[in-house]
Formats: C-alpha cells, structure tokens, sequence
C-alpha cells in the first residue's frame, strides 16, 4: 500500500504519517463548552465545536461523545492552515444541534484573515453528523488547506460490569457514527 496516494488533485496520506498539534486544556482552567444531547449520547464540545482532548491516559479532560457514561470520541478538531479558526458566533440552544461560525486566522505570506468563512453545523441523531459549508469572501481564488481530525479513545467514567462495557461498546459502535459532509461555496466561485 502506496504511502502517498494521489486523486483527483489532491494528496492523501496516512492519518499514522499526520502530526497532529496535541491541543490539551489546562485542568482547573474553566473553558466555555456546548453540550448536545440525543437519547444516550452526549456531546460536550468546546465553542467552536472542537474536542481538543488529551490523548494520554492520565488525561482528565471533559469533552468528547458519550454514550452510557463511556466516551467513545476524544479528538474532532477543526483547522485551517493548521490553525484554529477564528470564533465569530457559537449556539447550542436546540439542545441536540449546534451552529458554529468562523473564519481563518491570518496566514503570514499565506492567507488574509477572514477570507474563508466556515459554518459548521453538528446534529446528534442517533449518531454524530456533521456538516461544513465554505465560503471564499474574497474576490481572488483562494488555496488553503482545511482538516477534521478525529480520533478515539474509550474511556469508562464509571466502574462498570464488564458484561455491561460490552454492550455499551457494540451499541456505541453502532450509534455513534461519525458521518461528515462538505458543501463548497463562493462569492465568486473562486475557491480552488
């Protein structure tokens, strides 16, 4: 299996060749968070609608997406240039969606800031879905790069049976898909 697989244009690698930034919070540092939740999922997020969790086994970090008090989801970040965008409007108040808007940071000798505008909307239904619509606001075509990293790791919140961590895994397995969509759009029909 080829380490670099060209398509199409673009250039995909294995997540294993990827370095990804290691975001951690701080413990004891309050961060403001968007929780949704649907029958036995939840999602606590950060505002931008990231989980920039930990890794590490020791990690005591708060988000991610539950089900049956196990988290299943600890990574889903979104970024720009290898950046994290910039915030411009978050909102939960459906309870099981959330609507996040940003934008690119400024990019030095790459990127002007807020050229890219990204809605970001995330649905919990029976899984977890999400949906990206990018928008090019300037009147120049625009090349950037824009990844949705995720990775799990089970971490039980509870001592449980382990007749009980299994079934909650197979249905997890099941439930907590994460599906993603992206849509596209330009002012000007410049983005390349």
């Amino acid at each position: 299996m080829p380490d670099i697989v060209e398509l199409d244009g673009r250039t995909f690698i294995p997540a294993e060749q990827l370095s990804l930034p290691q975001a951690c919070t701080t413990p004891g540092r309050f961060q403001s968070t968007l929780t949704l939740k649907d029958d036995d999922l939840f999602l606590i997020t950060d505002t931008l609608g990231n989980i920039n969790g930990c890794l590490e086994e020791d990690s005591n970090s708060s988000l991610g997406l539950f089900c049956r008090d196990t988290r299943f989801l600890s990574l889903l970040d979104l970024q720009i240039e290898k950046h994290t965008p910039v915030l411009l409007s978050s909102t939960a108040q459906k309870g099981f969606a959330l609507s996040v808007l940003c934008a690119n940071p400024y990019i030095e000798n790459r990127l002007l800031a807020e050229v890219i505008g990204v809605q970001r909307e995330v649905v919990l239904n029976g899984g977890l879905f999400e949906e990206l619509t990018i928008t090019n606001y300037s009147r120049e075509p625009v090349k950037f790069e824009i990844s949705l990293s995720f990775a799990a790791q089970i971490t039980m919140l509870a001592k449980l049976p382990s007749v009980y961590l299994l079934l909650c895994v197979i249905y997890a397995s099941v439930k907590a898909i994460v599906l993603a969509s992206f849509t596209i759009r330009s002012k000007s029909n410049l983005i390349t």
